[in-house]
């Protein structure tokens, strides 16, 4: 028997394929084209009671495709590395790589 092909809006593929992948973060609407965003290669982590700095980092950086700005989401405080804790008990944030982009990517030297 004859697989009959999925239609999924306007594109034909057959049963089972795999939807292409849209980029590792969401796209963004440029000159009229949908690009995908390239990934992060620094997070700024900010400590949770720090919103004043997490507002004041996030609207600096926010045009800086290389840096993202979160809060730190961890409930336990020792898994982080002991360098992150510092930063974030001393300065109210920590800078470190992104480290889903793989070993291959992530910048050389210690932070």
């Amino acid at each position: 028997m004859r697989r009959r092909p999925l239609t999924v809006g306007r594109t034909t593929r057959p049963r089972g394929a795999l939807r292409p992948s849209r980029g590792p973060r969401k796209a963004v609407a440029q000159s009229g084209k949908l690009r995908p965003q390239p990934a992060p290669r620094w997070l700024v982590v900010v400590a949770r009671d720090q919103d004043e700095i997490h507002r004041k980092l996030r609207a600096a950086l926010s045009d800086d495709p290389v840096v993202r700005v979160i809060f730190d989401r961890r409930q336990d405080d020792e898994r982080n590395p002991a360098w992150v804790g510092r930063s974030l008990r001393a300065c109210g944030f920590a800078v470190v790589p992104n480290l889903e982009l793989g070993p291959s990517s992530a910048p050389m030297g210690n932070p």
